[in-house]
């Protein structure tokens, strides 16, 4: 035994010395996998337009649209109606969504939360709207086709379920953002159902008032919103002198329905006339006066958790 185990250690030195090694893989260890394909829903404006239009009008509740880069001209409101589902995930943030010039006039108006609304996209009561790695683009208005007593939205959400992820939202806006106190990248209203709203890693500018505005309901009892909003970049116009910008303004009963407000950068939030002020983050307090300190409290937490450039007033407290 020992001279048989002799020769096998001399063996093994002189391959060794001789050869060279071969490695061979353990399947399903160290391979490399073949990453997932991504395979589009639709390629073509009118096959989007096709697709979509199918989904507002028909019967279907839950549809996942994915769409790949390029350009997409829409003709029609992107409607997630009653207790619908809609998906779009785009291939890259190449993948635009940007509507027909026809679109933009008094016709597109609709009603909302008893208001006059016009938007780009819109989540009915009990829906929900998922975007994904995609942009979407608005465009400045004609005060004239669009009367400036209409509330205006690129993302209009009404209790409903929103969760936004690598968006860049491009938003409507009024020539030299003359002082209409609306236009928003993303607008949500809640009034007695608990939805959940999820806002990270995208992008916002072109808004005429508020990057993204969260407005809960008055009510405590029924006020029971999740929002978190982080990772994001909030663009203002800069230093202008016709409407003081806010980046987020979040208005809320109850600050345990805010789940998270962090490693947010917003810029170029400045208001140049005296008597008001563009703000970075703006908490209101609906409904509530009685925690004044405890608002003013986060208010300097959000002040530290987030990033802010050009932004005099980066958070304030409206009780």
């Amino acid at each position: 035994m020992k001279k048989i185990s002799l020769l096998l250690i001399i063996a093994a030195i002189i391959c060794t010395s001789c050869y060279q090694y071969v490695w061979v893989p353990i399947p399903g260890y160290g391979e490399q996998k073949p990453s997932e394909t991504f395979e589009p829903d639709a390629t073509t404006s009118n096959e989007l337009n096709v697709l979509l239009s199918s989904f507002s009008t028909g019967t279907e509740t839950e549809k996942t649209i994915k769409i790949a880069n390029g350009n997409y001209v829409l003709s029609d409101l992107i409607d997630v109606g009653q207790g619908k589902s809609l998906t779009i995930i785009g291939e890259s943030d190449d993948a635009i969504i940007s509507f027909d010039d026809s679109y933009f006039t008094a016709d597109k108006i609709f009603q909302a939360n008893s208001q006059n609304h016009f938007a780009l996209i819109s989540a009915e009561e009990g829906a929900t709207l998922h975007l994904e790695n995609i942009t979407i683009k608005g465009k400045e208005l004609d005060a004239a086709a669009i009367s400036t007593g209409t509330e205006i939205e690129t993302i209009l959400a009404v209790d409903a379920d929103v969760y936004i992820d690598g968006v860049t939202v491009e938003g409507v806006n009024w020539p030299d953002y003359f002082g209409m106190q609306t236009g928003f990248g993303l607008r949500t209203m809640g009034t007695s159902r608990e939805n959940t709203i999820t806002v990270k890693n995208s992008t916002f500018s072109g808004f005429q008032k508020c990057g993204i505005l969260i407005a809960s309901t008055a009510d405590s009892s029924t006020n029971n919103d999740k929002i978190a909003i982080d990772g994001n970049t909030i663009i203002g116009a800069g230093d202008i002198d016709t409407i003081a910008q806010n980046g987020i303004q979040i208005s809320t009963a109850k600050l345990s329905n805010i789940i998270s407000v962090t490693g947010n950068s917003l810029s170029n939030l400045n208001y140049t006339k005296e008597g008001s002020s563009a703000t970075g983050i703006m908490l209101v307090s609906a409904g509530n006066n009685n925690e004044q300190s405890a608002f003013e409290a986060y208010a300097t937490e959000l002040e530290a958790n987030n990033n802010f450039s050009n932004v005099p007033y980066p958070t304030s407290v409206y009780i």
